[in-house]
């Protein structure tokens, strides 16, 4: 529904643009689709550049869904540390947010929120970063360039594969790191991409109300959350890394006439709570790696849809695609 590419100048403007996107972009002003701001705060000493670990910016988002009804929070936090070189986010979503249970710190952070996500974060830095932001009433996506690495993360709600009824609030919280403080260089193996988490990075809120990590492989998939059940992210959750999964993905390629098959994004579960489809990410597909790189469209039925790389990984089967709604 609503699709815009520049650059921001830096860490602080990156925030400021895409608090701009989600609120006041034309297509989704239009269809009513557009975010409410409940919440938003910035130490008066900060002059956006000079950060500490303490000084952060907060936004609160409330988003009306595909028929204005809803109300899906979702929320970020801005921090960083110019010792260490590190500006991150943190990315949160939540059934409901009250203000007044707000510290005098403005920690967003596991106050105000109602129901509210374990965090998940993003890597950046403090000069100019291509972006990417992608949004509808449901959901929104960012992929952010930093010097070459892709830095992808996003939230909202699902596509739930039972009815609204059984499944009324499917909200999740997408990234390709964990909520730790790392530079935007990592090299660690949990350093991935939206379609690839690896380690405590992506959460979605199961319908009985708990907030659930999937990951996409078996090798190393600590939960954060205690279950009984094993959480995938398909296609790369088939099997584990050195699996036949991944091999079947990485030997895919388009087809005659440059056709890609694009593969939904689908959250899963098996074990003692049984076998359970929760629904697919909206707009976030696999895509196969011969013949296509990051920054690449592919236009299918009319439809543009971008493609972007897992962080660092540029091989197979690391590649992603998001669907431009402009």
């Amino acid at each position: 529904m609503a699709f815009e590419k520049g650059t921001a100048t830096d860490f602080a403007d990156l925030f400021s643009k895409f608090v701009s996107f989600l609120s006041t972009n034309p297509s989704l002003v239009a269809a009513g689709a557009n975010a409410e701001i409940v919440f938003r705060s910035k130490p008066a000493n900060w002059d956006g550049k000079v950060l500490t670990s303490v000084q952060r910016e907060h936004v609160v988002f409330k988003q009306p869904g595909a028929g204005g009804t809803d109300q899906i929070f979702t929320s970020l936090t801005s921090f960083g540390d110019t010792a260490s070189d590190f500006y991150n986010w943190q990315i949160m979503g939540s059934s409901g947010f009250n203000p007044a249970a707000l510290a005098a710190n403005y920690g967003v952070l596991a106050q105000g929120h109602i129901g509210g996500s374990p965090p998940v974060g993003a890597l950046l830095w403090n000069q100019a970063m291509p972006y990417w932001f992608f949004a509808n009433g449901r959901r929104w996506w960012i992929v952010v360039k930093v010097s070459s690495i892709y830095t992808s993360f996003g939230a909202g709600f699902i596509l739930p594969s039972v009815a609204p009824s059984q499944f009324p609030y499917p909200l999740a919280v997408w990234s390709g790191y964990p909520d730790s403080v790392d530079r935007w260089s990592s090299n660690q193996d949990y350093h991935r991409g939206v379609t690839s988490p690896r380690w405590r990075s992506m959460f979605l809120r199961q319908p009985a109300g708990r907030w659930a990590d999937f990951y996409s492989d078996a090798v190393y998939s600590t939960p954060l959350v205690a279950g009984g059940e094993t959480r995938r992210i398909h296609p790369l959750g088939v099997n584990g890394l050195a699996g036949q999964g991944y091999n079947a993905l990485a030997a895919m390629r388009d087809s005659p006439g440059a056709k890609y098959p694009l593969i939904p994004i689908t959250l899963f579960s098996y074990g003692s709570e049984g076998n359970n489809t929760y629904g697919e990410a909206d707009g976030l597909f696999f895509v196969p790696v011969l013949n296509n790189g990051a920054e690449d469209e592919v236009v299918i039925d009319g439809v543009t849809y971008i493609i972007f790389q897992s962080a660092f990984r540029t091989g197979s089967p690391y590649l992603f695609a998001l669907r431009v709604d402009a």
